[in-house]
């Protein structure tokens, strides 16, 4: 089994064996433990491609990662910062809110939270959108 699914996530899937139907639903606790470990490797790639500034590659890691376990908010947390860090604020805002939504006790995910919230604000409020920028600079104060 670990051969197919290290076979499939190589793109080497030569077989009749269909990922998203057969491992993913799994109730085998070994199948389970071994996407729950390709989606930290993921994760772990999509860290190392952070920390070298290549986004997009990062983003297609982490991409990975969620496919695979889409229940880890620290895959949506980096793609997140991923996504800061190319001012697409938009998906960044979308991912942090869905890893508070899978964790909320995380007071990290809050502060990334609040970062795109001032921008967002800071940016309307430079283009004379007053109104909007206060409702923005409302939430960063919230999730500070």
């Amino acid at each position: 089994m670990m051969k197919k699914i290290i076979h499939i996530h190589c793109g080497n899937n030569n077989n009749n064996y269909n990922y998203n139907n057969d491992a993913k639903k799994s109730q085998d606790p070994e199948i389970q433990e071994l996407e729950y470990q390709m989606a930290l490797t993921y994760n772990g790639l999509g860290q190392h491609y952070y920390s070298l500034r290549d986004y997009d590659r990062a983003i297609l890691s982490l991409n990975k990662a969620i496919e695979i376990d889409d229940k880890t908010p620290a895959a949506y947390v980096n793609r997140g910062d991923c996504y800061r860090c190319l001012d697409d604020l938009q998906r960044a805002l979308t991912d942090y809110h869905k890893a508070r939504e899978l964790d909320g006790s995380n007071g990290w995910i809050n502060g990334r939270l609040s970062l795109i919230y001032d921008e967002l604000g800071r940016r309307l409020y430079n283009s004379a959108h007053y109104q909007a920028a206060e409702v923005h600079q409302s939430r960063a104060i919230e999730n500070h």
